[in-house]
């Protein structure tokens, strides 16, 4: 049955707001930005956000849920067969990818106020929990196989897995140049590359050494 054409146009806006309150959140922060500003940055009016979302905690956990969703689609229209450990670098690159692609970059993203968002809402825990579910049972999948070395800890490969999802968020990375009055270092991110490095780093951190022949 086809989707009503109001419908249709209905999700579009839908996606172009959640689109446009994730560039925000990357930006700003969330709080400080306002429902206001929200409306000024998708093109709408204050009273059309409103008949989309009650406040702007109901539109963050939604942006936040939309960025899970984009992700789940993106790994399931590769039909490509996998291993455990090549599944878990596939998915690692990809979120890495579009975190890049979406501009965020910065520690704004998942700050303490968003995170306790999504925790403090069931869709979102149970969302948290299922990814951590699945990642933990490639991590086992790929030590069953001995294609991830067994002799790491499980949980410490899962959580090397999230903070190497997390790695751009630091405050320390950038896809510029520092300011001279706070430089660091001389090395400034690639964003072509760092996506595949990052993905390769836990690759080859976590790959079970080959055995030679005796």
């Amino acid at each position: 049955m086809a989707i009503p054409l109001r419908e249709r146009r209905r999700q579009l806006l839908r996606d172009e707001i959640l689109q446009a309150a994730g560039a925000l959140l990357n930006e700003k922060g969330y709080a400080a930005i306002s429902m206001d500003e929200l409306a000024s940055c998708a093109g709408i009016s204050k009273p059309t956000l409103y008949s989309h979302f009650a406040n702007k905690e109901d539109l963050i956990f939604a942006a936040v849920m939309h960025w899970f969703d984009q992700i789940d689609q993106a790994v399931q229209n590769d039909p490509t067969p996998r291993t455990p450990l090549q599944q878990l670098t596939f998915v690692l690159r990809i979120a890495l990818q579009m975190q890049i692609d979406h501009g965020a970059l910065s520690p704004r993203p998942w700050s303490p106020e968003v995170f306790q968002i999504v925790r403090q809402r069931e869709e979102g825990l149970a969302r948290l929990r299922q990814i951590d579910a699945v990642v933990s049972e490639l991590v086992l999948a790929g030590m069953h196989k001995g294609e991830i070395n067994r002799s790491l800890d499980a949980a410490a490969v899962v959580r090397a897995f999230f903070a190497l999802l997390n790695a751009l968020n630091s405050p320390f990375f950038k896809l510029r140049p520092y300011d001279r009055a706070v430089q660091f270092s001389e090395i400034v991110l690639n964003p072509g590359t760092i996506a595949d490095t990052l993905a390769e780093i836990f690759e080859r951190g976590v790959r079970a050494p080959i055995s030679t022949p005796q």
